[in-house]
């Protein structure tokens, strides 16, 4: 038998194929229709809509965070890293505390 012979056999089924594949690709679900925040939650707490961003653009970014997180007199700067820094003491310090209220044997770290 001859190539061409051989290949004019299998267009048939090679199209059924085709069209079996295609229709197991189908996707008949719906997606669900949920509402989206472009900005997202934490970056839209963040931001002062009631100044104009083409006003004061920095302001307009960091203002929630800024009014959420105000500078504490006793630092001059404060930041996402100084809530982090506390948070992390508090935890060491709440550790330290519950291991030296429990009796170890002697010797032991």
């Amino acid at each position: 038998m001859q190539f061409h012979q051989i290949c004019n056999k299998l267009k048939p089924l090679t199209a059924i194929y085709l069209c079996l594949n295609l229709l197991a690709c189908q996707n008949n679900s719906q997606p669900k229709k949920t509402k989206v925040n472009p900005l997202g939650d934490v970056i839209g707490s963040h931001i002062d809509s009631t100044i104009h961003p083409g006003d004061d653009f920095f302001n307009f970014a960091n203002g929630g965070w800024i009014k959420k997180n105000p500078i504490p007199p006793s630092e001059n700067g404060w930041g996402i890293f100084n809530l982090v820094a506390d948070e992390n003491f508090s935890r060491v310090r709440k550790i330290s505390e519950d291991a030296s209220s429990q009796s170890a044997a002697k010797g032991s770290a």
